[in-house]
């Protein structure tokens, strides 16, 4: 049962993660940074390509290794693509963004390979439906909760700059009322919307951060191998 638990809190966390960054970085990259669509569409594709290559180079460590390993390398992972993105600032050119979302595809693929294969081989052969549904249904319920959050907090932080003309997201992100924008009220608006984004960002560090403390609540030597042994 500890086993289960900490695999699906993990997945909850990483699905929260996941959310906070998907759903906000085209308004980061093309608000924030001034880039267009092309360039947030090649950060996200950095995270969903290197995501898979993550998992692969997970089922591979985890016949050698210990769960607990795995994981750990994968939150730490997280919290260093997390880390950068928050603390990128308005000035910088995109590929940074790209290398911060490369790093969390890493650790999206080590953590949830390891918590799902983990808990799907802690349980009896009868009882692996079930393991495999609960994990899956935390990944799905924090994503939901991620999306709700993390839009929370950034309307928050963009509420007090909104005026007449429309939202400060709305002006920024439009080009035709970013062109018309003078310059210091265009370095005023990306700034206001570059400190409510790095909220909902440092919100990804911490969920990192208690992505790597569950990892490490894994038994030392726990992996496929001993598990195996132990049924």
């Amino acid at each position: 049962v500890p086993i289960i638990a900490t695999s699906g809190m993990g997945n909850f966390a990483t699905g929260v993660l996941m959310m906070g960054v998907t759903a906000y970085m085209p308004a980061f990259t093309q608000g924030v940074l001034g880039e267009g669509t092309g360039a947030t569409a090649m950060i996200l594709a950095a995270m969903a390509v290197v995501w898979p290559i993550g998992s692969t180079a997970a089922g591979l460590l985890l016949a050698r290794s210990s769960f607990r390993t795995v994981a750990s390398a994968g939150a730490l992972a997280l919290i260093l693509g997390t880390t950068e993105l928050a603390i990128l600032p308005p000035q910088a050119p995109w590929p940074l963004a790209g290398l911060g979302a490369a790093a969390i595809g890493v650790g999206m693929g080590f953590c949830n390979t390891t918590f799902m294969v983990c808990g799907q081989t802690s349980v009896a052969w009868a009882q692996r439906g079930a393991a495999t549904s609960s994990i899956m249904f935390l990944r799905f319920m924090g994503q939901a909760l991620g999306a709700a959050l993390f839009g929370a907090v950034v309307n928050f932080g963009l509420s007090g700059a909104a005026t007449a003309d429309g939202s400060v997201l709305d002006r920024i992100m439009n080009p035709d009322k970013r062109a018309g924008l003078p310059p210091d009220e265009m370095a005023r608006l990306t700034d206001f919307a570059a400190t409510a984004m790095r909220h909902g960002f440092w919100m990804t560090v911490a969920l990192a951060v208690l992505t790597l403390v569950l990892a490490r609540r894994y038994p030392p030597r726990l992996g496929p191998a001993t598990l195996k042994r132990q049924e």
